[in-house]
C-alpha cells in the first residue's frame, strides 16, 4: 500500500517501453536476415519477471553468419549506433569483441547487437555456437523463426554474463539466474555449466543468490570478496 519510489517507476515504465519496441524491432531483424538467430536474454528474461518488469536496453542477437546479419540488416534500414567502436580496452586484432558495433532504427532507443559468440569469461572458451543453435527453442516473443537459447544452457550464459567486467555486479543478475532455475532443471543446467569449463562459476553464483534473495547460509567467500551485495 505505499507508493513506490521514483526510481522503481521509471524502472518500471522503461520495462513496459522495450517490451512494447522489442517485438516490432525483432520482427524486422528476422525479415532482413534468413540465416538463424538467437535471442539471447532481454526479452526472454522480462517475460520470468511479473508483469514483465525488468528493463533491458538492448537487443542481444547471436548470428550463425554475424557478419553477414549485419550487413543484412543495414540493407534493410537499420543504422550504425553514434559511438566509438571497439570499446575502449578491446584488441580487435588479438581477440575481437563479442558482439559487432551496435545497430538502432531511426527514432528507436533500443538497440541490437549482433553477437559473433556469447559473451565469456577472459580466458575461458565460450561454447560453440553451433552446439547452442543444435538445442535452442523457438522465442517465446512471438516472431516465427526467432530461436533462443535451451533454458539450461540460458541460465548457464546468464551467470557468463554476471561474471564480466565485474563479478554479479548488481543483485538483478543474481535473481535473473533464480528464475531461470526451478527444482526441475537446477541439476541439469550445473551439469552443462560443468561441461563448458564455469562450474565454479556457477555454484558461487547460485550461492550468492540463494544466499541474497532467498535468506540461505552465507557462502564463505563473501568475506573475501562480494560484501557489496
Amino acid at each position: 500500500g505505499e507508493p513506490l519510489p521514483d526510481a522503481l517507476v521509471r524502472e518500471e515504465r522503461a520495462a513496459s517501453a522495450a517490451n512494447l519496441v522489442a517485438p516490432s524491432l525483432l520482427s524486422r531483424a528476422r525479415q532482413a536476415y534468413d540465416g538463424r538467430l538467437m535471442l539471447l536474454k532481454g526479452p526472454e528474461l522480462a517475460i520470468r519477471y511479473p508483469p514483465r518488469a525488468r528493463r533491458f536496453g538492448d537487443l542481444d542477437l547471436l548470428a550463425d553468419a554475424p557478419d553477414t546479419a549485419q550487413s543484412a540488416l543495414l540493407a534493410a534500414g537499420f543504422r550504425l549506433q553514434e559511438r566509438d567502436w571497439p570499446p575502449e580496452g578491446y584488441d580487435e586484432a588479438r581477440r575481437p569483441h563479442y558482439h559487432l558495433h551496435p545497430l538502432e532504427w531511426p527514432g528507436l532507443a533500443l538497440r541490437i547487437e549482433i553477437h559473433r559468440r556469447v559473451k565469456w569469461p577472459e580466458g575461458l572458451p565460450p561454447p560453440r555456437n553451433e552446439q547452442l543453435f543444435e538445442a535452442a527453442v523457438p522465442a517465446s516473443i512471438g516472431v516465427d523463426g526467432l530461436l533462443t537459447p535451451h533454458p539450461e544452457h540460458h541460465a548457464v550464459l546468464l551467470v557468463s554474463h554476471a561474471w564480466g567486467e565485474v563479478p554479479m555486479r548488481t543483485l538483478r543478475e543474481l535473481v535473473d539466474v533464480l528464475v531461470f532455475i526451478d527444482e526441475g532443471n537446477r541439476d541439469a543446467a550445473g551439469r552443462v555449466a560443468e561441461r563448458w569449463g564455469i562450474g565454479r562459476g556457477w555454484q558461487t553464483t547460485v550461492e550468492a543468490a540463494e544466499w541474497v534473495v532467498h535468506g540461505e547460509r552465507e557462502p564463505a567467500f563473501v568475506r573475501i570478496w562480494a560484501r557489496y551485495l
